[in-house]
């Protein structure tokens, strides 16, 4: 079994000898030196120095098998260098291909260095750059900006506020390449006339307004003085207030109808009592004059005849005259003489 095991190993070792020699000597060597190197100090303890020497010399030969079969094996050092200088290569192409697309893709913008505005106070900013980058104003934020079409060009509108020259900064921006350049927004001769009306207008409002507040405050002061009059009339009816109440209320620019109202009322209160008092008058008169007639009929001594119908103040005619009352004659159905009353 031993000598079948040993057949099958040299002939094994036969064939790595011309496939692989390095392999081959290599594994002979590093076999046969641990044999013969057990072997060395097994003899040297028996005492039996012609084997031990014996040994020593396979133990050399091993060694010498095994060195041959190192120096033989096949180096990988040329193959790593090779891959590092590849791998250096391939960098330094990448970045010489990220530095040519770079350059390449720089962006650039064209712009008017100076645009007007229309009546309107609108300027239309044109210009160029590359394709599909995104132009937008300082002033702005990016998603408010527009998109340059597929060769390159862009449009964007900005409206100035005041009747003078602006500066305004555009930028392009591009896969986080930036380029800003500035230009100057001119108010045009229509937007100045616009902007001089609005300003006029806005004037004339102000002083129309002003005006009005000061009419205003004008009308509640005058209106404030005429409630303390009318108030006056309405506690002291009478005409003099009333006058005075009526002037007052007259002051107030379009008048106040409500203090007339009350000023009416208080005119209509003293015309009913001066109109009362004068029927009152009338009637004390008549009272007075009928009793003063009545009194005079009995005291007024008029001239009568025996046989006449009438009364009378003196003789106007033939007859006998006496004197009698004008109670007493209109008593008696007697009527004044047409003659003498």
């Amino acid at each position: 079994m031993k000598k079948i095991a040993a057949i099958v190993g040299g002939i094994i070792l036969l064939v790595m000898l011309f496939t692989a020699p390095w392999v081959a000597l290599t594994l002979i060597g590093l076999i046969g030196g641990v044999i013969s190197l057990r072997k060395f100090f097994y003899y040297r303890g028996q005492r039996q120095p012609d084997k031990a020497k014996t040994s020593a010399i396979v133990l050399g030969v091993s060694v010498a098998a095994f060195a041959i079969g190192g120096y033989l094996m096949p180096s990988t050092t040329p193959e790593k260098e090779t891959a590092s200088e590849s791998k250096q290569r391939t960098t330094q192409t990448t970045k010489k291909e990220v530095q040519e697309s770079s350059k390449q893709e720089e962006i650039t913008l064209g712009l008017s260095e100076t645009v007007e505005t229309d009546g309107a106070g609108t300027i239309t900013i044109k210009g160029t750059t590359e394709p599909h980058t995104t132009v937008y104003l300082a002033s702005e934020s990016s998603d408010k900006g527009v998109e340059a079409d597929s060769d390159g060009n862009f449009e964007l509108n900005y409206a100035l506020t005041t009747d003078t020259e602006k500066t305004i900064e555009v930028i392009a921006e591009r896969d986080g390449q930036k380029i800003t350049k500035q230009i100057t927004a001119k108010p045009s001769t229509a937007f100045i006339a616009a902007k001089k009306a609005e300003a006029d207008k806005k004037a004339e409002e102000l002083r129309i307004a002003q005006e009005a507040e000061q009419k205003q405050a004008e009308i509640e002061r005058l209106t404030k003085e005429a409630e303390a009059v009318v108030a006056q009339a309405e506690a002291n009816q009478t005409r003099e207030n009333v006058v005075a109440a009526s002037t007052a209320i007259a002051a107030i620019p379009e008048g106040n109808q409500g203090l007339s109202t009350r000023v009416s009322a208080v005119d209509t209160a003293i015309h009913a009592r001066e109109e009362q008092a004068a029927q009152q008058a009338a009637a004390a008169a008549e009272a007075e004059q009928a009793a003063q007639q009545a009194q005079n009929d009995v005291t007024q001594m008029v001239l009568v005849t025996p046989t006449g119908s009438k009364y009378h103040n003196r003789k106007c005619g033939n007859g006998t005259y006496t004197e009698d009352t004008l109670d007493a004659a209109t008593s008696r159905g007697l009527t004044p003489c047409s003659k003498c009353f």
